[in-house]
């Protein structure tokens, strides 16, 4: 260009390297036509022939894995058919086939990983899993409940006598669904979120006191309810806290008589982890249930495998129990969050729940996904680089990605 041999330039990509051709452009008085990643809409009007209107969004937003210049960035629609036409459009969504399409047949595109995290993702490299370790607490569990050894209707102080008031009324079986309400709060962008506070328990942080070692059970019974509130939540969604998991995990330690190592010793060895589960714990040993595990990408799956056999792990060893498995995707909770028009995602006995799906999500942007029927399981990994580390919409569409690939 600077030697007067090109008249004019034409690129599609980046921001960053079209400013560089328009400055070379500019100063050689050339033309140049860039297009650098327009978000491309489109708008439905209510004489729109719906189904085909639909069919051109479709293809226009995932056709070529969404990458080409003039994809489908936003959908402006009338709100005369606003319902009808996501009633079908989610539906087509819902039914992409992700995969190899060298082996399976009706695959739209096949897996995607942006170069700039593959190198955190290697094969033997151990990644968090973060909440989706409160999936054990489902199998320990269902073992005390076949043997009788725990009545899911009891108070939580009938196990724990010293537990604080934020949970002593409550019915085991509600905390196990995330289903109190209590002073204990989760909010990743607040300071003194109660998660943050409790995360010296486990050495994540140091304590403001760094003389007091509190153990998992000590911070625990100094939870307390909310003023003049009862425990009771009476909406229909879950109130999501971690420490309601720490604190059924106590419960199996005491009424079992084993530790909570033992237990989570049992589930490692009965999944058959090819490397090993990370895990964080008090100082005194006890392992933190609610978050904080780490597995290489191979045992991921092995710890799916495990729910997906209903507790029949590797040499025969069994753990947890089929028929509670069982009760858990048929007796559901609240729920936890929409993926759909009228679909959603339940909390049920510490895993989530969607139609014959039994998983569960981790902070950041995992999610573990397994079905009984069809064996399958699904697992993800990634990194959330928001404010707050989660982003409900990315959620939305990662759950029903693994939903799909589970049960077809």
């Amino acid at each position: 260009v600077d030697e007067g041999r090109v008249n004019k330039i034409s690129f599609t990509g980046s921001t960053e390297i079209g400013k560089m051709i328009g400055e070379v452009c500019g100063r050689n008085l050339v033309s140049c036509s860039l297009e650098l990643g327009g978000k491309n809409p489109l708008v439905v009007m209510p004489s729109a022939d719906i189904n085909n209107a639909v069919e051109g969004a479709y293809w226009g937003a995932f056709g070529t894995a969404g990458q080409r210049c003039t994809s489908l960035g936003n959908l402006i629609l009338h709100k005369d058919i606003y319902d009808e036409f996501m009633e079908k459009f989610m539906a087509k969504v819902e039914a992409t086939r992700i995969g190899d399409s060298l082996v399976h047949d009706g695959v739209l595109y096949g897996p995607m990983l942006s170069e700039k995290y593959a190198k955190d993702f290697k094969k033997n490299q151990p990644q968090t899993i973060m909440s989706i370790t409160k999936m054990f607490i489902n199998l320990f569990v269902g073992e005390l409940v076949k043997k009788k050894s725990i009545d899911l209707n009891k108070k939580v102080s009938h196990y724990l006598p010293k537990i604080g008031s934020g949970y002593a009324n409550a019915k085991v079986q509600d905390v196990l669904n995330m289903n109190i309400i209590n002073s204990y709060t989760e909010d990743y962008t607040k300071a003194y979120s109660s998660s943050f506070l409790h995360e010296p328990v486990g050495g994540w942080r140091l304590p403001k006191n760094l003389k007091n070692h509190l153990s998992q059970e000590e911070y625990l019974n100094t939870i307390k309810k909310i003023k003049n509130k009862s425990l009771i939540n009476s909406s229909e969604y879950a109130f999501y806290k971690s420490a309601n998991t720490d604190v059924v995990g106590l419960i199996v330690e005491k009424v079992s008589g084993r530790t909570l190592r033992d237990w989570v010793l049992s589930a490692v060895e009965a999944a058959g982890f090819e490397e090993g589960l990370y895990i964080a714990s008090d100082r005194y040993g006890m392992p933190w249930m609610s978050g904080g595990g780490c597995l290489i990408t191979r045992d991921f799956l092995r710890m799916g495998l495990l729910f997906a056999r209903k507790g029949m792990g590797v040499g025969n060893r069994k753990v947890g129990s089929p028929s509670f498995l069982d009760k858990t995707i048929k007796n559901l909770g609240p729920k936890y969050m929409e993926l759909s028009k009228n679909k959603y995602l339940y909390y049920s006995n510490s895993t989530m729940v969607s139609g014959n799906m039994i998983g569960h999500s981790g902070y950041g942007g995992q999610f573990l996904a397994t079905n009984f029927k069809t064996g399958k399981v699904a697992a993800f990994f990634s990194v959330l680089e928001t404010k707050s580390a989660t982003k409900e919409s990315y959620k939305v569409d990662m759950i029903n990605m693994l939903i799909n690939l589970v049960n077809n």
